[in-house]
């Protein structure tokens, strides 16, 4: 991950997580 790029820029793998869990928990 480049140091470069400003935080707003980096995309947060941990939210995209949070919203694959939410499905898998609503698909259940």
């Amino acid at each position: 991950m480049p140091s470069s790029l400003p935080g707003s820029q980096v995309p947060h793998p941990t939210l995209d997580a949070v919203d694959l869990v939410e499905k898998t928990l609503r698909n259940e």
